[in-house]
């Protein structure tokens, strides 16, 4: 059946990083929203489709860091999973964050590093998403993905940061092409008659 790649929201000041951050995400089949401004992701969040990993620098010039809007993500969304990046992992003491939250990638980070920690970050709730898609007919795939869609369009709209819009503007595009594409093979399965032995 088809499912949608899990969907990875980074947020770090350093804008390059964030870049090159989408670019890599994507290539490992993740969809990688990113964002530099820590009330930008809280507000995707609050407005728009599944966000399944919160990937976030502990250290950033906002009012919030890492380890506040990963609380604040989880009041929002208490079964979002976070993995934090720190270029000062080695120096990060045990009270300032909250472990239970996520694990710390130390930047820099070498290249097979990233998919490893996103893996295990992600764990049991892609795994989830994976087996519940293999039981979902497929109806209900168009249908969920037509609603998905629906929801990251709307996100879209309301939202100021450009970047992130344009981003959110192909999930919705990319999501409601999967709908069509579940219908069409949904139509095709009903064309076919069955056989009788």
């Amino acid at each position: 059946m088809l499912s949608p790649p899990p969907t990875i929201l980074v947020v770090d000041d350093d804008v390059a990083l964030l870049d090159a951050l989408e670019l890599t995400l994507s290539d490992l089949g993740y969809f990688a929203l990113t964002t530099d401004d820590p009330v930008a992701a809280l507000a995707l969040m609050a407005a728009s489709g599944p966000v399944d990993l919160l990937f976030a620098d502990v250290v950033m010039p906002h009012a919030i860091d890492g380890w506040e809007l990963a609380r604040r993500a989880r009041r929002l969304r208490p079964a979002i999973k976070v993995l934090y990046m720190s270029g000062y992992a080695n120096r990060l003491l045990p009270g300032m964050g909250d472990p239970a939250l996520g694990q710390v990638l130390p930047k820099p980070w070498a290249s097979w590093q990233l998919p490893i920690y996103v893996r295990r970050s992600l764990g049991r709730a892609e795994n989830a998403a994976l087996r519940a898609a293999g039981r979902e007919s497929t109806a209900a795939t168009a249908r969920r993905l037509r609603a998905q869609s629906r929801r990251w369009r709307e996100a879209a709209m309301r939202l100021d940061e450009s970047a992130l819009k344009r981003r959110l503007a192909e999930r919705a595009l990319h999501l409601a092409q999967s709908s069509e594409t579940a219908s069409r093979r949904g139509a095709e399965a009903d064309a076919v008659p069955a056989t009788v032995d």
